[in-house]
C-alpha cells in the first residue's frame, strides 16, 4: 500500500467489517510518531 498524505490533509478511510481500517490506521500512527 502506497499513501502520499500531504500535511494538515484530511483524509477517509472506508470499507468492510474486517478488511484493516483500523490497522491501517494504527500502522500510519505508528509511523508518524517515528518521525
Amino acid at each position: 500500500v502506497t499513501l502520499d498524505i500531504k500535511y494538515g490533509q484530511t483524509i477517509g478511510i472506508v470499507g468492510e467489517s474486517g478488511s484493516g481500517k483500523s490497522t491501517l490506521g494504527k500502522t500510519i500512527i505508528n509511523v508518524l510518531r517515528l518521525t
